[in-house]
């Protein structure tokens, strides 16, 4: 997709169908039109600029993730709000420390214009205490009193000796008057980092995991509750690390998108219809040509009552052979979210991709990989699960995965040199010889990066499936978290590397240093699992 600029001299709620419908511009101009308010209404929420900016990011990326269940573009603000207030409350959650926060009833959220310039966080924060400083003495010490002092309007009151319409009255006042600050700060920062940020974000979860691109969005339309980050990790994405030898290409989501995803289904406490059939296998069996056509004319049947009822479908390499060959790649798993009845073709949707929506008939796909696997999944109802077994199991699994147990490499369809902890460890090797392929080694720095913040996210919702493990749990995600950073240094210094064409001047021991450091970290975290295991 172009990255060219395009005019917004559009109407708002044109520009969020827009991006609804897939156009990143799009996106990058809502997010242009909206930043502002929605970080002043999170600022306001969390009391810490840093924390707000980093929340609104999340919300943006979940609107994206899930504009298929926003019906009318009109209402994206008040929807848009909803998004932000959720992922405040996250990170409130994730906090160690309480923090104080800014009442915020008073604060619409609607797109205001800004102006481009830049103004780090800690330049912010003196900015708010001059701005706290600046308020008479009278609303000073309400303010203080509490937000920081934790009082009751009532208790201030008495403490003050006057009404407590009058305690109301000043904490409105100062309320307006450090709103009126906060919006003047917010205005001095550069929109075009945060929307790239935005952008960039959107852009690793559309060109990942296929399952996980396809199947997120349809459980969240079909009125999930399950987080990005818990359905990374109860089917083990978030966990995953896979490595061939000279650290050259290589898919490590590929066993799970092909294969182990399904046995994990039923923990995200959704049913699904699957309709399969493999033509070209040793091991299976192919079906009869009217036995595939009864097959497919199912999954037709299935597939419209589910597009029906506002949810879509989940196909594999859902294009004919022709379609393929004339460049159209809906490989891996890719959405069904339409149909025309009079021509029997669905409307394909490529969430990772750059494709535009094509149309396929029912029956013509399925024939495009060398097995002509065809498949597709239909989320039917929502089941009852038992949270802490899956809690429990998905901690084995991400055990599994660092330990390269995960799986037998022989029954594997896509083939690795190391798995787990061995893979850092064969990386480690290339790393230090020098020779590890220097196109691929930033981006797997930033993936694994991306996957363990999940890890660490995860670790976040499961001390509320298990709060006596709480503690063994905020350890392993302090890990994945000092693991993160350790591996986003790494991509920079994988990055300047490869603008460099080489591993010169050192830079291969230091990137080995770092990855032997997030190898450090990853066994701290599985080693505190392994404790809530035992312990459980």
């Amino acid at each position: 997709m172009s990255r060219e600029a395009k005019p917004v001299d559009v109407d708002h709620a044109a520009l969020v169908a827009q991006a609804r419908g897939g156009d990143l511009d799009a996106l990058e101009g809502v997010v242009r039109l909206y930043q502002d308010t929605a970080i002043s209404y999170a600022f306001g929420l969390l009391g810490d600029y840093h924390a707000a900016e980093d929340a609104v990011q999340e919300a943006f990326v979940s609107a994206w993730m899930n504009f298929e269940s926003l019906r009318d573009p009109r209402a994206f603000p008040g929807w848009l709000r909803r998004l932000v207030f959720t992922q405040c409350n996250r990170v409130k959650r994730r906090r160690r420390v309480p923090t104080v926060a800014l009442a915020t009833d008073d604060l619409a959220l609607d797109p205001q214009p800004s102006v481009a310039a830049d103004l780090e966080t800690r330049e912010f924060s003196d900015e708010l205490q001059r701005a706290i400083s600046s308020l008479p003495q009278i609303h000073r010490e309400v303010v203080t009193l509490f937000y920081f002092g934790n009082r009751s309007q009532r208790e201030i009151a008495a403490f003050l000796k006057v009404p407590v319409s009058t305690v109301n009255k000043r904490l409105h006042d100062a309320r307006r008057h450090l709103k009126l600050r906060m919006e003047r700060m917010v205005a001095y920062r550069d929109h075009e980092r945060f929307e790239r940020r935005v952008i960039d974000k959107v852009m690793s979860i559309h060109s990942e995991s296929s399952v996980m691109s396809t199947l997120h969005p349809a459980l969240r339309v079909a009125s999930s509750n399950c987080s990005w980050a818990r359905m990374m990790g109860i089917l083990g994405h978030a966990f995953t690390f896979s490595m061939r030898r000279g650290g050259g290409e290589c898919y490590w989501e590929e066993n799970l998108d092909c294969w182990l995803f399904f046995d994990r289904l039923p923990s995200l406490g959704y049913r699904f219809d699957h309709f399969q059939a493999t033509q070209n296998s040793k091991s299976i069996r192919p079906h009869s040509a009217e036995a595939l056509r009864k097959l497919k004319s199912e999954t037709w049947d299935c597939v419209c009552a589910s597009i029906d009822r506002g949810v879509p479908a989940m196909a594999w390499a859902p294009m004919t052979l022709e379609q393929r060959d004339d460049g159209y790649h809906a490989w891996d798993w890719n959405l069904l979210v339409g149909y025309d009845p009079s021509h029997k073709t669905y409307t394909v949707r490529c969430t990772y991709r750059d494709n535009e929506d094509q149309e396929v008939p029912f029956d013509g796909f399925g024939y495009c990989d060398p097995v002509q696997w065809y498949y597709v999944l239909v989320p039917r109802e929502p089941v009852e699960t038992d949270a802490v077994a899956v809690a429990v199991d998905s901690l084995k699994k991400a055990v599994q995965f660092a330990r390269g147990t995960r799986f037998e490499k022989s029954d594997a369809c896509y083939h690795t040199d190391a798995e787990g902890f061995a893979a850092y460890g064969l990386w480690l090797e290339d790393l230090a010889a020098g020779t590890a392929d220097l196109r691929y080694a930033p981006h797997f720095a930033s993936l694994q990066s991306d996957l363990r913040k999940n890890a660490a996210d995860f670790m976040v919702e499961l001390s509320f499936d298990l709060p006596r493990s709480s503690g063994l749990l905020q350890r392993a995600e302090a890990s994945y978290r000092q693991e993160v950073e350790t591996l986003e240094e790494l991509a920079m210094v994988c990055r300047a590397a490869r603008e460099a064409d080489s591993w010169g001047s050192g830079s291969n021991t230091e990137a080995a240093g770092l990855l032997g450091k997030a190898l450090e970290q990853d066994q701290a975290a599985i080693a505190a699992i392994e404790e809530v295991l035992t312990a459980i």
